[in-house]
């Protein structure tokens, strides 16, 4: 995808600092660089590196360009289903494991190369690591005899100092709509790899299948990472007494064994809270993401959302890092909608006075004062510009008469108050079908279903309007619980309203509540987290009201070290299926909420929204 996109979304700006983290994050990304430059060094001389969509922007965040140049990666680029031309007597492929798609278009490029009569090495580095599957799938293609098999193990990717991610974009479709638990396996190795750098999780918190499975296979690797350490022999001379074991500092083992710095993890199942999913945030960063989608902790905007970069090519888009590497950016990301205007403009304004303060410099020392002050207001300066405009087109986007309607039939639907008629005319008045299509799944969510003729009837308007192209996304909406036909159970949505108090009436109620993110609506998956502390028997004091999640919910004790509910813990909160923006801002303030007894380090299978997660269904 060209050299200088690729330099522009590995600029070093683009990479958190990663400052004020819970626990040492910077070693997880310090590991996965050198993990990766110690695999392209296993292949001498120049390189190029094709590879897949999912993993190019995680792979910007760990590792520099010049980093990958010194490494002998003379290109890269994105594997697609167009061969790649260029020369080169190496290549290299970095997939995720098991990807029918990925290997596919790995035979393809190797049969045109044939036919070019281009010769060259080919190596398949699987992320995170080599499977039978992988094998498998290189067998169907015919291709195993031709390539070279590696695995990078990617387990976790910081994008910022209390968010990392574990880069499993489908796990939730793969699990919950075809069965298969591959990436479930990997997010329970990805979780040993932080209790082999953090130290045993003394609790485990789950809730859903997803969550349980992974869970349960944690135990079952700790277990056998027990069974082999004490299996190991120790080899002494006839007569001499083995020698104690030396812990030493660094190693899994004594890491394993050391005091605990993650108190507690909660693995959320992503199915267990699909309100949050389909829910408006209001939060600044979750707008942002809406409207104009972060990917891999940066937008792409240009006009209408900011002047252009370069006025001579008003189409001309460029990329802003959005992490906490920018004061102001940290400052207002999590800011509710309502309140971003009203702080720049202060900001703005502070800005003016100093830059006022030019005109009564009286001497040397003066002048020198305000050239400090100046080179950072003047970083200031560009920042404040970039987000006055990205708030106003938010603002512009939210008080068009169609968001306006859709927020207001989301309203009705958490009340109960929604007829058919208007999310007929939803339809009928062509609205994008993402939006459409989130209306009818927070409708079927919160009613336990839709009534299978009221169903049929939606789904025979939506073909004739969007199309048949629309049964696919259909499908697959119905396959994972979004959109299904009402069952035999009654709707669970008031009495999980009632246990977890979801819905705050007041403004200035809300406002001082987690449920500010969503203006209203606490989600739910974080009043899960507030529990834990805020009901003196954690989940065992809510039981009935979590049976009527999908669960099932469990509750286990690895070791009595630390509690969750200690003042100053670390709580790792895992989103199986992904975690959405809005939950993030909820967390921070629950942290805020209380007074930091609790910091949450934040991770997901990806960063998700409804409407990113329809992209990639259509």
């Amino acid at each position: 995808f060209g050299q200088r996109a690729m330099a522009a979304r590995n600029a070093r700006s683009a990479q958190s600092s990663l400052a004020n983290a819970p626990v040492d994050i910077a070693m997880l990304r310090d590991s996965s660089r050198n993990k990766l430059l110690d695999i392209l060094d296993q292949w001498q001389g120049q390189k190029l590196l094709a590879m897949d969509r999912s993993l190019a922007g995680p792979l910007g965040q760990i590792v520099e360009v010049d980093a990958l140049k010194h490494h002998g990666v003379e290109q890269w680029f994105r594997l697609e289903d167009n061969a790649i031309k260029a020369d080169g007597t190496q290549m290299l492929f970095l997939v995720q494991a098991a990807d029918p798609v990925a290997v596919a278009r790995i035979a393809n490029q190797i049969r045109r190369d044939e036919e070019s009569k281009r010769d060259r090495h080919y190596v398949v580095i699987f992320v995170p690591r080599e499977t039978s599957q992988c094998r498998q799938l290189l067998e169907q293609e015919r291709i195993q005899a031709s390539v070279r098999v590696a695995s990078f193990e990617l387990y976790w990717v910081p994008f910022d100092g209390d968010i990392i991610s574990s880069p499993l974009p489908r796990t939730f479709q793969q699990f919950h709509a075809e069965g298969d638990p591959s990436n479930l396996h990997f997010a329970a190795e990805a979780l040993m790899v932080l209790q082999e750098r953090y130290g045993i999780f003394p609790q485990i918190h789950a809730i859903g299948s997803a969550a349980k499975y992974v869970a349960d296979h944690l135990l079952r690797l700790r277990r056998e990472q027990v069974v082999q350490e004490t299996a190991t022999p120790t080899h002494t001379q006839p007569g001499v007494p083995p020698v104690a074991k030396v812990k030493r500092p660094g190693t899994k083992e004594a890491t394993l064994n050391s005091k605990p710095k993650i108190s507690s993890v909660v693995i959320i199942d992503r199915r267990s809270d699909l309100f949050s999913v389909l829910c408006s945030p209001f939060t600044y960063e979750a707008l942002l993401d809406q409207t104009l989608r972060i990917k891999n902790g940066q937008i792409e905007a240009g006009a209408p959302e900011i002047p252009p970069p370069n006025p001579k090519n008003p189409k001309e888009k460029r990329l802003i890092p959005l992490n906490s590497n920018d004061p102001l950016y940290a400052e207002i990301r999590d800011m509710h909608m309502t309140r971003i205007g009203p702080y720049l403009q202060r900001k703005a304004a502070v800005i003016q006075e100093i830059y006022k303060e030019k005109e009564h410099l009286k001497g040397v020392a003066d002048t020198a004062e305000f050239v400090k002050k100046f080179k950072v207001v003047q970083e200031e300066h560009k920042s404040v510009e970039v987000h006055v405009n990205l708030a106003s087109f938010i603002n512009s986007v939210m008080k068009d008469i169609a968001f306006r309607k859709s927020l207001i039939i989301e309203d009705a639907i958490t009340h109960n108050s929604v007829t058919l008629e208007q999310l007929e005319e939803l339809i009928d008045d062509r609205r994008p079908l993402p939006q459409v299509l989130r209306v009818l799944c927070l409708y079927s969510v919160v009613n336990n279903g839709i009534r299978p003729k009221y169903l049929e009837a939606l789904r025979k308007g939506l073909i004739q309007t969007y199309g048949y192209e629309v049964l696919g996304t259909l499908v697959q909406l119905e396959q994972v619980g979004l959109l299904r036909a009402t069952g035999t159970g009654k709707a669970v949505w008031p009495s999980l309203d009632r246990s977890f108090n979801l819905l705050v009436e007041d403004e200035y109620e809300y406002m001082d509540d987690i449920s500010y993110a969503y203006s209203g609506y606490a989600p739910l998956s974080v009043r899960l987290v507030e529990s834990l502390r805020s009901n003196p028997k954690g989940w065992r004091g809510c039981s009935d009201a979590l049976n009527l999640l999908w669960g099932p919910a469990m509750e286990i004790s690895q070791s009595t070290d630390q509690r969750d509910d200690q003042e100053g813990s670390v709580v790792l909160v895992y989103y199986l299926g992904g975690v959405t923006y809005g939950e993030v801002a909820a967390l921070r303030r629950l942290s805020e909420k209380e007074h930091g007894a609790r910091r949450f380090l934040i991770a997901g299978t990806e960063m998700l929204s409804f409407s990113s997660r329809m992209e990639k269904w259509q």
